[in-house]
């Protein structure tokens, strides 16, 4: 699944022979029809597998003790978490996903609802209790999951255009673009009038 995660986010699901999974894992392919089912049946695989420790863990810092501020400082830190140690090469993966222009399999679904949902229950009651200023916590979730997305899927190509002299500067690392996001967003999000205090 490690191997199939890292193959189908650098050249999307039809770029990827099973013979080019099966040779990275170092098995037979025959292994992957034998456990899985096919390649596409492995791809499902690792969105499932992959929603379901991200939906869980978004759906605990949602039911955590504490204000909104904090909660969302900890989903921005879990990102970020995700996209640098725990699953790398999911960012990139999940961004081909979506603009793939097909919808993901209803098991795929009912578990990214799950991201989104946990972060909007976060914005709603932050906004019930007078943390947040009054916002639509669909909107909200794309403006805290997009820029972290994005920028951990494309931080390899920074990288390779830094090493072949194309950019002009060191690419920020990922810890520092967490920390200037979180930054931005609460002093964006935060209600001056409500409880909150900084």
């Amino acid at each position: 699944m490690q191997a199939g995660t890292e193959l189908f986010a650098a050249q999307g699901f039809d770029g990827v022979p099973v013979e080019a999974i099966a040779e990275r894992a170092g098995v037979n392919k025959a292994m992957i029809n034998y456990h899985f089912g096919g390649k596409r049946a492995l791809y499902q695989a690792i969105l499932r597998e992959t929603f379901e420790e991200i939906g869980a863990e978004v759906k605990a810092i949602s039911e955590r003790v504490g204000d909104a501020r904090a909660q969302i400082e900890e989903f921005i830190d879990f990102v970020l978490e995700l996209g640098t140690t725990r699953r790398v090469a999911f960012p990139a993966l999940f961004l081909r996903e979506v603009i793939a222009g097909q919808g993901p399999d209803l098991e795929v679904f009912k578990r990214l609802g799950m991201v989104v949902s946990s972060v909007m229950e976060i914005v709603r009651r932050g906004v019930q209790d007078g943390t947040l200023k009054p916002v639509d916590p669909f909107n909200a979730y794309f403006m805290l999951m997009a820029p972290m997305s994005l920028f951990l899927a494309t931080q390899p190509v920074r990288r390779w255009g830094f090493e072949k002299g194309l950019l002009p500067f060191a690419p920020p690392p990922p810890d520092q673009f967490a920390r200037e996001l979180k930054e931005a967003m609460l002093r964006g999000l935060l209600n001056p009038e409500g409880k909150e205090k900084s």
